[in-house]
């Protein structure tokens, strides 16, 4: 055992020696031998990769435009004021759109509440409808203190669910006397009796094109 522990000792002895040698023949290995770049290369001597300009982008009008800033306060609703076909196309909302649509939208972006809808006005005139007819002594005041307060947008939100009912009703009907005249035309055409009138047609035509037109403004 003895000998096996100094035969370990003098293999360990040659392999230092044999370590010390290499060190001593090393030669420095240079940034071209290596095949790296130097660290200390300043970044702006780097060139930019070159980016693809794409072309299908500039398809979109919106696109072409400016990114608006940012405001520096919140402005009144535009429905404040607003014609009455801008209300009832939602035109008034185009501006707060078109904004969220070029970039995301901040608070100040936000427009307030409609000062016809604000919380004083109503409040006040529903205070004021439900005390003159506790006074009067009418049958469920507050009731028709609510309907007095609401009652343009009561009547705006019935007609138009109204006439979406109808209209969901007519729509189909129209369609199907449209389907028959196709049809009626095209045995007329075969000489299987006589051709149906066109402006017959035409006319059902612009009907449901006018019934779809106010469904999609009357439906909620």
């Amino acid at each position: 055992m003895v000998g096996t522990l100094q035969r370990s000792v003098r293999a360990t002895d040659e392999l230092d020696e044999t370590l010390q040698v290499d060190k001593e023949n090393l030669e420095p290995i240079t940034a071209s031998q290596s095949g790296t770049s130097d660290s200390t290369q300043d970044p702006s001597d780097a060139k930019p990769a070159k980016q693809g300009c794409k072309w299908y982008p500039l398809l979109n009008p919106l696109r072409l435009q400016k990114i608006p800033p940012l405001p520096s306060e919140r402005t009144v609703s535009r429905e404040y004021g607003a014609n009455f076909l801008s209300i009832i196309t939602f035109q008034w909302m185009w501006p707060l759109m078109n904004v969220g649509y070029l970039r995301h939208l901040e608070i100040q972006d936000i427009w307030t509440v409609n000062p016809d809808r604000s919380v004083g006005v109503l409040a006040e005139k529903l205070d004021v409808s439900f005390r003159r007819r506790l006074e009067r002594g009418d049958t469920y005041p507050l009731l028709w203190a609510v309907y007095e307060t609401f009652k343009v947008e009561f009547w705006i939100g019935g007609v138009g669910n109204l006439l979406a009912a109808l209209l969901q009703i007519f729509a189909p009907y129209t369609t199907r006397y449209l389907i028959a005249f196709a049809t009626d035309a095209y045995y007329s055409k075969l000489g299987h009796g006589p051709a149906p009138s066109v402006g017959r047609g035409i006319g059902m035509t612009i009907g449901i094109t006018a019934m779809l037109g106010w469904l999609s403004l009357a439906c909620p």
